[in-house]
């Protein structure tokens, strides 16, 4: 097949049936909150829900079946996780070998989905660029077909899938925001969109600690960048694909990017207003919406959320940050007399002030807590920062010292 994106979009719409034999057709809901903040209607495409959690099984399982289809029984790849686990799920369904090369640093979870799904995981190397190598040189020794997570027009015309899903499931969309990284997604969804729907704007976002595909698409050609440190790894892509930037540059009508604090975000208020739990790089197109990155007030937008695979310790951590930043989660250190009855005093002044002990520790043994004291550290929560307001008189009053922080 061609690489252009009327080839693309030809190829796509013939992937269809089959991929939609293997996997779900993920709803498109409506999000009032991301409306109402930002004076649009905001449609969200929710491939979070989709099986091993990612999109990446749509590009995956069309590949792997045109492999099969030319004979090929064993495949090859290489990935940090979502394309991993879209490779080992499919090859299972039509009865193929997979060995997937992944990073040593991958995270646990993802790597364990990989090997339930029945392939074999090879973990080399510190980075994609390490295992990427061996995989190519696995599959040229073995015979095998080597499934590229986003340079394949195969792999493009798989995830070009969703956007036949989201022209039927939602209105005429003004503006479509997809997340980028080295480019598989966004190709194919463009390649279709701009045949069906050319008036609809297509904006990619990038991590601003990877922007190669940004710098690329400005300057028209591929362009390596530095390796930052995000936690947006589904998207941290050190060169963009040669096929994917093509086809972008006729396809694609912006890129911006955004930053780790923005993504965490949108993955806390994806969670908490549509309960929907999104990993880093699935939650880059609300991190640009809720960062003004993209002009959309008044218009129709689309949101593709493309994965939900977070690990769950990253997760955590996340919801414990979201809360502190906006004051419903605070941490208070109060210094009182070591004596029967100080702690009541403190936990009067919480009591009054609504708030809800998460946490608490009595530290006796640090040099700074003089002998006839305690040190008593609260974790604290709050429906709103005014309670930790009350909290603050109240101790003052009382006469004692005490952070909150």
């Amino acid at each position: 097949m061609g690489t252009r994106p009327e080839n693309i979009d030809r190829a796509a719409r013939e992937a269809a049936p089959i991929v939609s034999r293997y996997t779900h057709k993920t709803p498109v809901s409506l999000s009032n909150y991301l409306s109402q903040i930002s004076g649009s209607d905001v449609y969200l495409k929710l491939e979070n829900l989709q099986k091993t959690g990612s999109f990446k099984i749509r590009g995956a399982l069309n590949a792997c079946w045109s492999a099969r289809q030319r004979g090929s029984n064993l495949v090859v790849a290489s990935s940090a996780g979502n394309h991993a686990q879209g490779v080992a799920y499919s090859s299972k369904q039509l009865g193929l070998t997979a060995h997937v090369f992944m990073p040593e640093f991958a995270y646990p979870n993802k790597v364990e989905a990989t090997m339930s799904y029945g392939a074999k995981v090879h973990q080399v190397g510190e980075t994609y660029d390490d295992c990427y190598e061996k995989a190519v040189e696995f599959a040229k020794k073995e015979g095998g077909a080597f499934i590229h997570p986003f340079d394949d027009p195969e792999v493009m015309a798989g995830q070009g899938t969703i956007a036949l899903e989201l022209l039927e499931q939602s209105p005429q969309l003004d503006v479509l925001i997809v997340p980028v990284g080295g480019g598989g997604l966004i190709s194919g969804v463009a390649s279709v969109f701009k045949k069906s729907s050319p008036s609809t704007k297509i904006v990619g976002v990038q991590s601003k600690e990877y922007p190669a595909f940004l710098e690329s698409f400005k300057q028209r050609k591929q362009v390596d960048v530095r390796r930052g440190v995000t936690i947006a790894d589904g998207i941290s892509v050190k060169r963009p694909g040669k096929i994917t930037l093509g086809v972008a540059l006729e396809t694609v009508d912006d890129i911006v990017a955004v930053s780790d604090y923005d993504i965490v975000e949108a993955m806390f208020v994806l969670l908490e207003r549509t309960k929907m739990v999104a990993e880093p790089a699935g939650a880059a197109g609300v991190a640009a919406l809720l960062s003004n990155q993209v002009d959309v007030s008044g218009k129709k937008v689309g949101i593709i959320v493309s994965g939900g695979n977070v690990n769950p310790l990253l997760l955590a951590r996340i919801i414990s940050q979201s809360l502190r930043q906006s004051k419903r989660l605070m941490k208070l250190s109060v210094n009182i007399p070591d004596r029967p009855g100080a702690l009541r005093t403190v936990l009067g002044c919480v009591a009054s002030a609504r708030a809800n002990v998460v946490d608490l520790a009595h530290v006796r043994q640090e040099p700074d807590v003089p002998p006839s004291m305690a040190r008593v550290e609260i974790l604290l929560e709050a429906v709103e920062g005014e309670s930790f307001n009350k909290i603050r008189e109240c101790l003052s009053s009382k006469g004692l010292s005490f952070e909150i922080s």
